[in-house]
């Protein structure tokens, strides 16, 4: 008797994604109840779809996991997914701490000016580009082992309450325009 596994629940979306570090191909698995993301590589993919991308026989482990995550049809709807949801974060109490901690506030939309740029500085994802920094690095590093005693001495003004305090403020102006 050849029993199949419960399928996966239709309101589920496998999207292909860019390959791994070996290049092999992988997607994302995206759950809208639950709003989350779970990657998925080609021996995955097989084992939840097969070749012919129905509903097949998966390893038991793989169907109690699917299971516990909600991802099977025959385990829950989307309705009482919503509904576990909900009882997971606890009454108005839980879901107040975690809309005030989980918020986002979008100070730019960077997507039109980085794809401009991008055009502008694919020179930088050359292979000379790259042997142009390389000898630019060596012969700075050159520069500075034949003034090495005035590099240290300006180097030790680092170390002081001053020093330390305008490097901590250059990190934290770096860290802030990064997250821009």
């Amino acid at each position: 008797m050849d029993e199949r596994s419960p399928p996966l629940r239709r309101d589920l979306e496998l999207e292909a994604t860019a390959p791994d570090r070996n290049r092999r191909p992988r997607w994302v698995l995206y759950d809208p109840v639950r709003h989350r993301f779970s990657a998925v590589g080609a021996r995955t993919l097989h084992a939840l779809f097969g070749s012919d991308r129905e509903a097949r026989v998966r390893p038991p482990a793989l169907d109690d996991a699917l299971a516990q995550q909600g991802l099977l049809s025959a385990a829950k709807s989307g309705a009482d997914l919503a509904d576990a949801h909900r009882a997971q974060h606890g009454g108005w109490f839980g879901r107040l701490i975690h809309g005030y901690v989980f918020f986002r506030v979008p100070l730019l939309e960077p997507d039109a000016q980085l794809a401009s740029l991008a055009a502008r500085l694919s020179f930088a994802f050359k292979r000379w580009f790259w042997g142009l920094v390389l000898v630019t690095g060596l012969v700075g590093a050159l520069l500075v082992a034949r003034q090495w005693e005035r590099f240290v001495a300006s180097a030790n003004g680092l170390l002081t309450f001053e020093g330390l305090i305008g490097s901590a403020l250059a990190l934290v102006f770096v860290k802030a325009v990064h997250e821009l």
